[in-house]
């Protein structure tokens, strides 16, 4: 079984490279201009002052780092999924966290879902929506547009790195069969469309080598929709703020 799975990871690896230059060699990647718009409707906002610096104190497991106001970067790798979730705990008004274990883990989106259910109080009707063969791009940007923005509302996004940062496949990194499968965990940050009508998507990237990002919505569409060896296909987290719970004084 553990040979089908790598021979199951590098194959659909390998078929995700599309020769497209990586996403950091874009000119959207970092564009000032695209993010500050993002940023002004994101449901986010109150993170984007606070420098890389301060988000990497943050993303500390001692209470006494915690640097109110910012989003939170994985301390090392296997612990994006739960870097997600504090950093969607911290865009409350009121910014509450989850311990990291000793050992990080790659959560699916099945266990992502189930550990914010039974220790993310302040998160109600969580619903993983998971993308399939025939999911198409209108259906993607409509949910994009219902809950990117929405204060309501968080996405949890579960992609594959491949179609944004190994697409040229001119890096050997993804050849390695123990690290191909390149699963990962980020926050949607919001959705926007630009003055010629093309949507793009703010990424809340957990490592911290890319931060807080900007890439066209199809490419994330391309990312999003990719299969896993266990669950099918990735997709979306939705969870609904509870604002009574998200106003109350405490931490998990």
């Amino acid at each position: 079984r553990r040979a089908a799975h790598d021979e199951f990871l590098v194959r659909h690896n390998e078929s995700l490279e599309t020769g497209e230059p990586r996403v950091t060699k874009t000119k959207e990647f970092h564009n000032g201009t695209l993010m500050g718009k993002a940023w002004r409707i994101s449901p986010y906002n109150k993170f984007r002052n606070i420098s890389v610096k301060q988000n990497e104190e943050a993303s500390k497991n001692d209470r006494e780092d915690i640097v109110e106001n910012a989003m939170c970067f994985q301390p090392r790798s296997g612990f994006c999924g739960l870097a997600t979730v504090n950093t969607v705990l911290r865009s409350l008004d009121k910014p509450m966290y989850v311990s990291y274990p000793d050992r990080g883990r790659g959560y699916s989106m099945y266990s992502l879902a189930e550990y914010i259910v039974q220790n993310c109080a302040p998160f109600v009707d969580v619903q993983a929506i998971f993308m399939n063969p025939n999911t198409t791009l209108e259906e993607f940007r409509s949910i994009l547009r219902r809950y990117a923005n929405s204060s309501e509302y968080r996405l949890l996004a579960n992609f594959h790195r491949t179609p944004l940062f190994y697409s040229d496949g001119s890096s050997t990194w993804q050849r390695s069969k123990r690290r191909a499968w390149a699963g990962h965990w980020s926050p949607v940050g919001g959705m926007i469309t630009d003055d010629d009508g093309v949507d793009y998507v703010l990424v809340l990237d957990t490592n911290s080598n890319y931060g807080p990002f900007m890439v066209k919505l199809e490419r994330f569409y391309r990312a999003v929709k990719t299969q896993t060896f266990h669950d099918g296909y990735r997709g979306f987290i939705k969870v609904r703020i509870d604002p009574f719970m998200a106003e109350s004084e405490s931490t998990i």
